[in-house]
């Protein structure tokens, strides 16, 4: 793991061409279920070093400015420094700042777009458009994305929310920030593998969570159409009603629940964009519910490569009955006056439309099903007839014990009653 990066490792804020890397300590998290990452640096002094200060302290760290973040020399993360907060004694004075992403921008601000409606379009042609005015740019990984007839932008909507609703509801796609400050959009992560991590070797600190609350054993998705030429027929006026069902056996030992959730869905859709928008919705939960979260060492995989979101990592735990082929959804870097470390959430590559049949099954829980999958159900064939039994054969009849056998006689003697 990264040998010779056992210590401390480097951390360094850049800001304006200067390098900061004097800290108390600084964290930093990323995730593909946030527009961006964010993270705080905490910076202190003796307090009698700052009283006699007739000008601000690291003025370089005014809220709204703009930086990188390098960990053990490679870009983490391009962020704003959105909060600046100060706070001392006299013996001491602490400086925290709290930054975000460049993408924050889009998480906070609306669209700069005259109608709010795009027509006959993808879902990455309606998110650039979205994002024209903002810094960051929109990397699009995969395709198989279907043209939208009509998305309009709610009002009040920010553009993380209306992007997401475009690429999730319309193509069930991931849209989340990568280290240079862009948004990825894609339905499948594409970053490789980053080797295995096993107990023991990587890491001896884990938890295994199964949770059945966002979970849910049959899914239906309800939408709208609109009618065209090519759906439903020319000439039709308003919009087709859509609806899909699936179900899923719920992994983790749930198997016997039996849990239905409806959910209507905005948009223009058909019935293929509605199928996939139920599988998404389902995978997602099983994400968010069934994780395993280890806390290693080092900022960086076998590789020498710092921990990303897009990477898939083979994840041994026997005890748990993991042993997975896992999408690291989460990472969270840390560092403190004595430590470093760096906090890591993976699921199982199936929930995101990898894996196969083999890695559902996993070879710690061969035959069980994975501890970290809600595998859909597809068509069950019916049970067969069942066959003509014989029945049993009547038990023999039970005979009242004769009053003149041996036992009998004696009883009849005794109470003076005749024996013959």
């Amino acid at each position: 793991m990264a040998q010779g990066m056992e210590h401390m490792g480097s951390a360094v804020v850049i800001i304006g061409g200067a390098r900061y890397d004097k800290f108390l300590s600084l964290t930093l998290k990323r995730s593909v279920e946030e527009g961006c990452c964010s993270g705080t640096v905490v910076l202190s002094w003796p307090g009698a070093d700052v009283f006699n200060q007739s000008s601000q302290v690291a003025p370089a760290f005014n809220a709204g400015v703009e930086g990188e973040i390098h960990l053990d020399g490679q870009l983490a993360a391009k962020v704003i420094f959105d909060t600046r907060i100060s706070k001392g004694t006299s013996k001491h004075y602490e400086l925290t700042l709290q930054f975000r992403g460049q993408c924050s921008q889009m998480v906070d601000g609306g669209p700069r777009h005259e109608s709010g409606q795009f027509n006959r379009s993808k879902s990455g042609q309606i998110i650039k458009q979205m994002m024209q005015g903002y810094k960051p740019q929109l990397m699009e990984r995969g395709g198989g994305m279907k043209q939208i007839e009509r998305f309009i932008i709610a009002e009040g909507e920010t553009v993380e929310r209306a992007a997401r609703r475009a690429a999730r509801d319309q193509d069930g796609m991931l849209l989340y920030e990568n280290p240079e400050g862009n948004w990825v959009l894609e339905n499948e992560f594409s970053g490789g593998s980053g080797g295995s991590l096993e107990i023991g070797r990587d890491f001896t600190q884990w938890s295994v969570k199964a949770d059945i609350v966002p979970r849910f054993s049959q899914y239906g998705m309800v939408g709208t159409g609109i009618p065209t030429d090519d759906k439903y027929g020319g000439g039709k006026q308003g919009t087709e009603q859509i609806w899909n069902q699936a179900s899923r056996m719920m992994g983790g030992g749930g198997g016997g629940m039996d849990r239905m959730l409806r959910v209507l869905v905005d948009g223009d859709h058909d019935k293929g964009s509605i199928e996939k928008r139920g599988k998404t919705e389902g995978n997602r939960r099983s994400g968010q519910a069934l994780n395993v979260t280890l806390k290693t060492a080092t900022w960086t995989d076998s590789g020498g490569a710092l921990w990303d979101v897009e990477k898939k990592y083979h994840v041994k735990i026997p005890v748990d009955l993991v042993d997975d082929d896992c999408r690291l959804t989460e990472v969270e870097f840390e560092l403190t006056p004595d430590s470093r470390s760096a906090t890591l959430v993976l699921t199982s590559e199936n929930a995101w439309g990898g894996g196969g049949a083999e890695n559902v099954l996993g070879n710690a829980n061969a035959g069980k099903g994975s501890v970290l999958y809600d595998q859909p159900i597809g068509p069950q064939a019916p049970p067969p007839a069942a066959g003509p039994q014989t029945p049993p054969p009547p038990p023999p009849p039970e005979t009242a014990p004769s009053a003149y056998t041996r036992s009998g006689t004696a009883i009849r003697r005794l109470l003076g009653l005749p024996t013959t």
